[in-house]
């Protein structure tokens, strides 16, 4: 053999052995770093367990949900255990019970929840999240579940009749999203919003229970009121905003531990950050925070506007319900978001502390609206996917409403202007959310919902028209809706022929918007 060949096999050698060893290498790591997780998951496991054995009694017929989770934030994984006490308060036998798994809608770009029409593009694994469901068990004894298309089934061995109660325990994981939507993480701070397994709403009528997948389009959610009680742990010195109350200790050199109690609230969320200051004030036996993460003089705005709002809405509707409110700055893209007790808002830039036309910015109006939303979703509820306007078409009103009585009539984020569109509808106003994209959406549910409920104003005038509201509010409070309920209060405030005509406005075709 040449010199030249024995040089070039010794290269080729040389090279092979470098590709060889960085492969032994790279799975050598992979193994090192799967046996890490292993053990953190198993450490964090440990700590929890023991927390899920409590005896759980049901106030009034609401389910009861006892969630024990942990984060492992260098995979930014949770891990948990849910115990779920559940009560058939249908007229049907049930042969199964159902829950949604909405986090299972990060899995894939094409369902991935935003707020407006995000582009989805270069995503990595890093940025889909998801549920895996590792167990669920009844007194001890596993189920078989079928966990597919965001939702889990799990057949009962023996029919629940009416009136009879039910506790499954469900053991779980989730992988949290990199990403700006509503639930994911960036520079270490968390939002996890629908995130557990929740009770599906079985449906009388069908003899089905709901199994609607989320919508990328506008909101999804649709659930009973429950009670919650929920155990948090973290690393130390995470700050912890939730749904409910919430009440931080020590656990271990290492954890601490977020004790979360909800009562009578439509679902549970909170967002965490080590970085996270937070201001208090009260008003009327409310406690309101604000969470904010650099700009003290935005945080402030937001409680006051927040703090404002609230006090507005309980005089236009009725009382909020609940002792506490918080705001919570986030990496939120697109807006901000309504939970129950709670505010998800995007980024915060620099504001002064006290509104003022000069300084107005988009974050003033969605801090109202979205408080407003405690009104209308979270405590009046309904089925978002089937009827958006209940709740957005209600809530731009009332939003628009207290720019109006703050600031006059003549401003521009008053009933008067918010309303005014150039755009003729040709489609009817009143459509479930696969019907819109965000544009249609846009127009259709967040301005011309509005546009009706000033026509109704218009029609019956200020003092009936609060009168119908409060009524509305009264009624359904921690129920579920539907437009079919809301006419019947304007028939009953306001007489057949006014309910007729609202009706016609949301459901015919060719809308023309007056104001």
């Amino acid at each position: 053999m040449s010199k030249k060949k024995k040089r070039i096999l010794v290269i080729l050698c040389s090279v092979l052995a470098v590709i060889l060893v960085s492969i032994a290498g790279y799975y050598g790591y992979k193994a090192m770093d799967k046996s890490k997780a292993e053990a953190k998951k198993k450490e964090l496991l440990s700590i929890l367990k023991g927390n899920e054995n409590k005896q759980i009694e049901l106030k009034d017929g609401r389910s009861f949900y006892k969630l024990d989770v942990a984060l492992d934030e260098n995979r930014n994984i949770i891990y948990g255990y849910e115990k779920v006490k559940f009560k058939n308060n249908y007229k049907d036998e049930l042969k199964e019970v159902v829950f949604h798994l909405y986090p299972d809608s990060y899995s894939k770009k094409d369902t991935m929840p935003t707020i407006g029409p995000i582009p989805r593009m270069l995503l990595t694994e890093e940025n889909y999240g998801k549920i895996d469901i590792d167990r669920v068990s009844l007194n001890g004894e596993d189920l078989s579940f079928v966990d597919k298309n965001q939702v889990l089934k799990v057949p009962l061995k023996s029919t629940l009749k009416p009136e009879e109660t039910i506790e499954l325990d469900i053991k779980f994981s989730l992988k949290v999203p990199k990403g700006t939507d509503r639930l994911g993480f960036k520079n270490e701070q968390y939002s996890i919003t629908n995130w557990y397994p929740i009770l599906s709403i079985y449906d009388e009528k069908t003899k089905t229970f709901d199994e609607t997948p989320f919508y990328p389009v506008g909101e999804s959610n649709y659930a009973n009121c429950s009670d919650y009680e929920v155990n948090i742990i973290v690393p130390k010195d995470m700050v912890v905003a939730s749904s409910g109350n919430v009440e931080i200790k020590n656990k271990d050199r290492n954890h601490d531990i977020a004790s979360c109690k909800g009562t009578n609230i439509r679902d549970f969320d909170f967002f965490m950050s080590k970085d996270y200051k937070c201001l208090t004030k009260t008003q009327n036996g409310i406690t309101i925070k604000s969470y904010y993460l650099k700009y003290k003089e935005t945080g402030e705005r937001m409680l006051n506007l927040a703090s404002e709002s609230i006090e507005f809405f309980n005089k236009t509707f009725g009382k909020y319900p609940y002792n506490t409110y918080s705001v919570v700055e986030t990496y939120l893209s697109g807006g901000a978001m309504e939970y129950p007790n709670i505010t998800q808002m995007g980024h915060y830039k620099k504001l002064p502390s006290e509104y003022s036309n000069d300084s107005r910015d988009f974050l003033d109006e969605a801090v109202v609206h979205e408080t407003a939303h405690q009104w209308w979703y979270s405590t009046v509820g309904n089925n978002e996917f089937k009827d958006p306007i209940l709740d957005e078409s209600f809530t731009s009103y009332s939003t628009a409403l207290f720019f109006e009585k703050k600031l006059g009539e003549d401003d521009e984020y008053s009933v008067k202007n918010y309303v005014k569109t150039s755009k003729k509808p040709n489609d009817v106003i009143y459509r479930q959310s696969d019907k819109y994209d965000w544009m249609t959406l846009e127009l259709y549910v967040y301005k011309l919902g509005p546009a009706v409920i000033e026509d109704l104003r218009k029609k019956v005038g200020e003092e009936k028209f609060l009168e119908i509201y409060k009524t509305y509010y009264e009624k359904y409070k921690f129920k579920n809706a539907t437009l079919d309920g809301f006419l019947e209060v304007v028939k009953e405030k306001s007489g057949q022929e006014v309910s007729d005509y609202i009706k016609d406005e949301f459901t015919k075709p060719g809308y023309i918007n007056n104001n």
